[in-house]
């Protein structure tokens, strides 16, 4: 098993700090597998794990168009999520 460090680019420039934790990059089928933890995976390692010398980097390069799309997507989806809050609170007298 081999854990990685990530460096995160935009169209090739460094962000200045990341959340991201090193994750494993290589693994073997024989000494791991996945379990499923509420909503998401969690990665289950018999042995050891190594950490790679060097950095990733991971340069995101996706149009700037496809950004701003799910931007609205995600408003108007929260929206939704207001307006439906605003309706309860209303038919429930918590105004």
């Amino acid at each position: 098993m081999v854990i990685a460090r990530f460096l995160y680019r935009i169209f090739g420039r460094p962000l200045r700090g990341s959340l991201y934790p090193p994750r494993i990059v290589l693994d073997r089928k024989d000494r791991a597998h996945y379990r499923n933890v509420g909503h998401t995976q969690q990665l289950v390692i018999t042995g050891d794990v190594m950490s790679l010398s060097g950095i990733i980097f991971h340069d995101d390069r996706k149009p700037l168009a496809r950004w701003v799309g799910s931007q609205r997507l995600l408003r108007t989806r929260m929206d939704l999520l207001v307006m439906g809050e605003t309706i309860l609170e209303r038919r429930t007298g918590n105004e």
